[in-house]
């Protein structure tokens, strides 16, 4: 009997904190549709889909995709008429990847929304011949995917994950090449950045987005790069951007920690004083569920309203066991862990318009 009662016991603690972890993953895709009302509020279209406003929230801009890569993860809103536009935008602008004016992370940034949202980008376009996986990754034209930065190896590589597309044996680029150049960037400090010479936050964060379905073959890299985040912790709970504290850089820590696993409010590394980093990010909230850029600004702002929405996705995710906010597809493990590869060192290595125009400061998310 003393046995039954202790197990009946122990199967009740299991319980209340199953039930716990649920009620926290689910005020956390609440604090997301928060901010996507948030956005709303700042284009002046409370009450509306953003999805449906056409050249008012226009397919293929930068924040508009990741406004919709948000909403199609959260299921918010239809999708159609702005996958519509995005199938024309990629015609006409994502056909050939060797045109100089266009960055590689164009490609990934589409790819990714286009799954978000429920499409192939596999074969995307307005008649389905696009495979913008292949152009913006394995078999980029342009003259390299590092051409714009650090950040055009990192997103490829995320976006090649997403969906753990196969890569052709005679490809342009195989995903250890991809792979192994994000990880001979890494600098002495243990962070990376956008050039050579110099680490922040921004890009060491995406890069331990990237690199975090590798983490039994890139265990040593990860560790360096979140002791590098954790020392650039701020007493405020946020992070400074080359000497501006910003709450981009905040969001894209919490997606970097919750793509390897980590709850932002646990780990001991990324508190202070008692305090997360999601309590830092109250500094930026405004009254209409909008952040700011700077914080207690009190003043919303697109970009950075945004990204802590995909933060907040990504904690949702992590707490109701779905993976990181970039798996768009079901064949992933529960650990999130992909087969090993062999990594062989070194290699070599859009402002929004309509309702956004008014954006334009330039940043590595793109």
């Amino acid at each position: 009997m003393k046995k039954i009662l202790i197990w009946l016991l122990c199967l009740c603690l299991l319980t209340q904190s199953v039930m716990a972890a649920g009620a926290s993953a689910e005020q956390e895709r609440e604090e997301a549709l928060s901010a996507l009302a948030g956005q709303k509020a700042l284009a002046g279209v409370s009450g509306q889909e953003l999805l449906s406003l056409g050249a008012e929230f226009p397919a293929g801009t930068s924040i508009c995709d990741w406004t919709a890569y948000c909403i199609g993860l959260l299921k918010a809103e239809k999708t159609g008429q702005y996958l519509s536009e995005l199938r024309r935008y990629a015609d006409e602008r994502l056909s050939d990847s060797s045109v100089r004016d266009v960055r590689a992370t164009e490609w990934h940034r589409v790819a990714l929304t286009a799954a978000a949202l429920g499409a192939d980008p596999t074969c995307f376009g307005e008649n389905n011949d696009l495979d913008l996986i292949a152009l913006g990754t394995y078999n980029y034209a342009g003259e390299s995917l590092g051409m714009q930065g650090l950040n055009g190896w990192i997103w490829a590589l995320i976006a090649l994950d997403s969906g753990d597309y196969a890569v052709p044996a005679d490809a342009r680029y195989s995903r250890e090449e991809i792979l192994s150049a994000i990880l001979e960037r890494q600098e002495e400090d243990g962070g990376f950045g956008l050039a050579r010479g110099s680490s922040d936050t921004d890009i060491t964060a995406m890069a331990l987005q990237a690199l975090a379905p590798y983490r039994s073959e890139c265990g040593e890299a990860i560790e360096r790069a979140l002791a590098y985040l954790s020392g650039s912790l701020l007493d405020t709970l946020d992070f400074a951007y080359f000497g501006t504290r910003s709450a981009e850089s905040a969001a894209q820590v919490i997606i970097a920690l919750c793509a390897l696993g980590i709850d932002p409010a646990e780990d001991e590394r990324f508190l202070r004083g008692g305090g997360t980093l999601l309590d830092g990010l109250e500094a930026y909230r405004c009254a209409d569920g909008s952040y700011s850029h700077e914080p207690d600004v009190g003043t919303g702002d697109f970009m950075a309203t945004e990204q802590v929405m995909l933060a907040r996705l990504a904690l949702w995710r992590l707490r109701s066991g779905q993976g990181s906010v970039y798996a768009l597809h079901t064949s992933q493990t529960e650990s999130g862990k992909r087969s090993p590869l062999m990594i062989v060192l070194p290699l070599t290595a859009a402002a929004a318009v309509g309702t956004l125009a008014l954006i334009g400061r330039k940043k590595k998310h793109e």
